[in-house]
């Protein structure tokens, strides 16, 4: 847990009391998102500590969530918002 506090406060995310309770297996956090909101993981990253940062969007991209897993299997919310838009790189784009 330590790690997973330590690479969110990286990341710049406050962390609170509050945080550290909306922590559960990910199966269940998972489920309440895409019941409530209809989202699905479309991306996830492997952290350099083992841990694995997940993007869930609904079909739409009306509401996004980020998830943080441990390996240990504690899933942990990290920050939601609305109006996801997926950016494609054109073949002109540098960043490509």
């Amino acid at each position: 847990m330590r790690v997973l506090l330590l690479t969110l406060i990286m990341l710049g995310v406050p962390i609170t009391a509050q945080a550290a309770a909306q922590c559960a297996p990910r199966a269940g956090i998972v489920d309440f998102f895409a019941k409530n909101y209809g989202e699905r993981p479309v991306a996830a990253g492997l952290q350099s500590g083992g841990g694995v940062m997940e993007l869930l969007v609904s079909d739409d991209g009306s509401t996004w969530t980020l998830l943080v897993s441990t390996p240990q299997g504690v899933t942990c919310f990290v920050s939601s918002g609305t109006a996801w838009v997926r950016i494609t790189p054109s073949p002109t784009d540098p960043g490509s």
